[in-house]
């Protein structure tokens, strides 16, 4: 994705993805604490970290596995492995803003599990386009790949570091209310608002207020 094109984001225009006729777009700020609560982890797992963390043998797509880690889920909480296929269908519901069905395809013999988009059956998320789909959806809603170390113990500090980081500071809900009220002194802040537009006006309104205050801090 070119840098270029991240005002498309901020306008909420459609920017196309994985040749399909519908496009992932930003998640309106009144989906987002639910899409997070289901998307954050599962959009986080990447090759480094199935390869260096979790050994997973190099010839199973990123895909599979997501697939299978969100089933596994599924099923140690008592829901049944059904409700992870679920789960990812949600996730990208709540991307594209349209209804996704799962789906069984055959190919070579193989039945797998995809996704169709919306009406269109030839819109389909599958093992093959998922990766370029994911990065899209996690380019759009400022999410961040994992940092992977190279040996257990590193992981640990890295991974507790982190931890302590997210306990001292204040939940999401409360820097999202935070971002509202500074930005609604200057916008209104709609039911389509999406997150990547808040963190964006955020950001700038952060900038106003304190080139607003380098006078004062000069007279002072």
């Amino acid at each position: 994705m070119s840098k270029s094109d991240y005002w498309k984001y901020y306008r909420d225009f459609d920017v196309p993805c994985a040749n399909l006729s519908v496009c992932p777009k930003c998640v309106r700020l009144m989906d987002w604490e639910y899409f997070i609560s289901v998307a954050y982890e599962p959009l986080r797992i990447n090759y480094e970290l199935m390869h260096k963390r979790y050994k997973i043998d190099e010839s199973v797509k990123l895909y599979d596995y997501v697939m299978e880690v969100l089933m596994k889920q599924s099923e140690e909480r008592g829901l049944g492995k059904e409700f992870g296929i679920v789960i990812m269908a949600q996730i990208f519901s709540i991307a594209y803003r349209l209804p996704v069905e799962p789906m069984a395809l055959k190919k070579d013999g193989v039945i797998s599990i995809v996704f169709r988009v919306g009406e269109n059956d030839e819109d389909l998320i599958t093992k093959d386009n998922y990766e370029e789909i994911r990065e899209r959806i996690m380019e759009q809603n400022l999410i961040f790949e994992p940092i992977v170390a190279p040996n257990k113990k590193s992981q640990e500090a890295i991974d507790k570091a982190i931890a302590r980081k997210r306990d001292m500071g204040s939940n999401i809900e409360t820097n999202i209310e935070s971002m509202i009220v500074l930005v609604s002194k200057s916008r209104e802040v709609t039911e389509d608002y999406t997150y990547y537009q808040l963190q964006a006006d955020y950001e700038m309104e952060l900038r106003l207020e304190q080139s607003r205050a380098i006078p004062v801090y000069r007279a002072v």
